[in-house]
């Protein structure tokens, strides 16, 4: 399966939902299923919100990052607790003014873009394209159900 991430912003990879996943790369839920507990493709890398704490309405999630073909997805350049928590920063503070606030961010946001400033053009354009998820899209659809998140094969606190 040729699974390459979409996004010229991020050539080495992309975190997203897995609904995402579903949807941008049409792949059936159920392999989706397979792919996260039994036979995951080294350009896969699954983790839940819940299990390394991110912020809500991150943690109601299951994420997947996807690499460029034959790079292994383990190599993410930012775990998924430091993209959620990226993510909604720049949901709510896209014009910054406290520097030592705002500086993780920016130095996350250059990690997981291989180098791209974190402007306020480049962080619109990485919202855009996906590589950002907006906290707002994610309360919109958050599971409603409880418990425990699905087990990964592969899931970690990355």
């Amino acid at each position: 399966m040729n699974i390459a991430p979409h996004s010229s912003l991020c050539p080495n990879g992309v975190w997203m939902t897995e609904e995402d996943a579903i949807e941008r790369y049409g792949i059936n839920s159920k392999v989706m299923r397979l792919y996260r507990n039994e036979a995951c493709p080294v350009t896969m890398y699954f983790a839940h919100g819940h299990r390394c704490k991110a912020p809500t309405p991150y943690s109601k999630f299951q994420f997947v990052f996807i690499s460029p073909e034959k790079t292994e997805a383990t190599l993410c350049p930012v775990s998924v607790l430091d993209w959620c928590r990226m993510c909604e920063y720049f949901s709510n503070n896209i014009f910054y003014t406290d520097d030592d606030v705002v500086m993780p961010f920016r130095v996350l946001f250059e990690k997981c873009t291989n180098g791209s400033k974190a402007t306020p053009a480049n962080i619109a354009d990485a919202f855009a394209e996906g590589v950002l998820k907006h906290s707002s899209q994610l309360q919109n659809v958050a599971p409603q159900s409880r418990g425990r998140p699905p087990n990964s094969k592969n899931n970690s606190n990355k």
